[in-house]
C-alpha cells in the first residue's frame, strides 16, 4: 500500500468517525420531566433503663428507701419546635400485698426524688398527663439539640408513718412507669 493510499485511508476514517459522532449527538430526546422526592424521618423518643428493673425496700414501720435508684437514658429526635421534652414516673395503682392481705401502699405513701437530689415528693401529682406521677426532667428542645439524649433517675422511699399506713406482714408490689413525651 503506498503512503498515498494510507493517508486516504486514515482520512476517511477520521471522517467517518466524525460523521457517526455528529449522529449520535443529532438523536431526538423529551423535555425532562421533574419529579419530587420527598423524605420524612418521624420524631421518635425512647427511654432505656440503665440500672436494676427491680427496687426492694424492706419495711419498718418509718420510711424506708429502695435499694437502688431507677436510672435510664432518654433519646430524641424532634422537630425544635417540639418543646419542652418532659420526661416523668408514675405508679399504675396502689402496691398490693400478694399474700392475700387486702392491705395496700398507696401513691401518696411512695415519694421520689428527682436525679436523688432535693426534697422527696409523694407520687400523687400528674405529670405528662399521668396521675401517681411526679416530672423528673424537662428539656427546652432547640436547633442545638433536636436530637439528643439525656441521664436521670429517681431515688424512692415508702414512708409508713405519714399518712399513717398499717401493714401486715407481706410482699407487696406495683409498678412504677418511666415516661417521656413532647408536644
Amino acid at each position: 500500500m503506498s503512503k498515498r493510499s494510507l493517508l486516504l485511508s486514515a482520512f476517511l476514517g477520521v471522517l467517518s468517525s466524525l460523521m457517526l459522532a455528529g449522529l449520535a449527538n443529532g438523536q431526538a430526546s423529551s423535555t425532562p420531566v421533574p419529579v419530587t422526592l420527598i423524605a420524612h424521618k418521624p420524631e421518635a423518643i425512647s427511654v432505656t433503663l440503665t440500672s436494676a428493673s427491680t427496687v426492694n425496700f424492706a419495711l419498718n414501720g418509718g420510711i424506708t428507701a429502695g435499694d437502688v435508684s431507677p436510672a435510664w437514658t432518654t433519646a430524641w429526635n424532634l422537630f425544635p419546635t417540639s418543646s419542652p421534652l418532659d420526661v416523668c414516673v408514675y405508679l399504675t395503682g396502689d402496691l398490693t400485698g400478694t399474700g392475700g392481705n387486702t392491705d395496700t401502699i398507696p401513691p401518696a405513701n411512695i415519694l421520689g426524688q428527682p436525679g436523688g437530689t432535693g426534697a422527696f415528693t409523694a407520687l400523687t401529682g400528674t405529670a405528662c398527663g399521668q396521675s401517681n406521677g411526679l416530672q423528673i426532667n424537662s428539656v427546652a428542645i432547640n436547633g442545638s439539640n433536636k436530637s439528643s439524649s439525656a441521664n436521670d433517675s429517681v431515688s424512692l422511699e415508702i414512708n409508713e408513718a405519714s399518712p399513717a399506713i398499717t401493714l401486715s406482714a407481706d410482699t407487696y408490689s406495683g409498678t412504677l412507669n418511666i415516661i417521656a413525651q413532647a408536644p
